[in-house]
């Protein structure tokens, strides 16, 4: 179930914070496959915050339901040094659930990702230890610190395997 991939966002919006710019249909960042990629102009511990449905808010039915998956993974591109993501849920009302996480440790090689190159992450929906399958949103924030910056998503989901 694709949230983002090469140009086509699936949810109905984005809550996204600290950030100046989303581009959905961005080329810049040169996608690993397909013609687009996510690009996000941040500020300081800003990140991509994508919701599934306004009306989740109001109705636990309308929230999207994890529990058929396995894994949320994505696709990163660093464009500075020690350049990191953390990612967490929040369930209907705006609820934090869970514990946010940082990524690196599920993503290729398990180490920060290189300057300029894409690296995929894999992590299991249980190391967030939710207590509520149907989410509203989630985020993936950037954790560098810096005043201003500028990261790169594709591939962006939950799977089963």
């Amino acid at each position: 179930m694709w949230v983002y991939k090469n140009g086509k966002f699936n949810w109905s919006g984005d809550w996204s914070f600290g950030v100046e710019s989303v581009k959905y249909t961005d080329t810049v960042g040169v996608p690993p496959e397909g013609r687009y990629d996510l690009a996000i102009k941040g500020h300081q511990w800003g990140g991509w915050q994508p919701f599934v449905s306004a009306d989740c808010q109001q109705d636990h039915r309308q929230c999207f339901d994890i529990a058929p998956f396995k894994f949320l993974i994505f696709s990163a591109k660093a464009t500075v040094n020690h350049q990191t993501f953390q990612v967490g849920f929040m369930s209907s009302g705006d609820t934090a659930d869970g514990s946010a996480i940082l990524v690196t440790p599920y993503c290729t090689g398990g180490e920060e990702p290189a300057i300029g190159e894409w690296q995929q992450c894999k992590i299991p929906l249980s190391s967030f230890k939710l207590t509520d399958t149907r989410i509203l949103k989630f985020f993936i924030q950037d954790q560098t610190g810096l005043a201003a910056n500028k990261w790169y998503f594709d591939a962006v989901g939950f799977t089963i395997d």
